[in-house]
């Protein structure tokens, strides 16, 4: 399967770890919405967000802690914390359960996460397509 310049070559396990259907309609939505714009290595910098950045946000769970943003309950700036409730699903940096390949240029990159996808610089369009492929 391939949308734009993100491609999934493996056949997706039948029992990967899925996120409810509300949430990730919100969420895909959210980042398809063009309401946010763009941030790489951390949730926000307080106006722009990375993909997990817009999920905590819409969770209400974005929080600023000790002059950074963070998932609440969490120290850690660039991931979900380990009480998220869909912690079990996305750990915290959106673990795939298969491996996505990002085409920039020339350049293939092998990505695990969703958080590597958006540092790597997959858009919020392509992630939103693969999270709606993979959970």
């Amino acid at each position: 399967m391939k949308y734009k310049n993100v491609q999934i070559f493996d056949e997706l396990p039948p029992d990967r770890p899925r996120l409810p259907e509300e949430i990730k309609t919100e969420w895909v939505a959210a980042l398809r919405s063009g309401d946010y714009e763009q941030l790489h290595c951390k949730l926000s910098d307080g106006v722009r967000y990375c993909c997990l950045g817009v999920l905590s946000k819409l969770q209400s769970r974005l929080t600023f802690l000790e002059y950074r943003w963070c998932d609440l309950a969490s120290s850690i700036h660039s991931a979900l914390s380990s009480n998220n409730p869909l912690h079990e699903v996305l750990y915290n940096s959106g673990k795939l359960a298969v491996e996505v390949h990002l085409t920039v240029g020339d350049l293939v990159m092998v990505c695990s996460s969703l958080v590597q996808l958006n540092d790597s610089g997959a858009t919020f369009d392509e992630i939103a397509w693969v999270i709606d492929n993979v959970f």
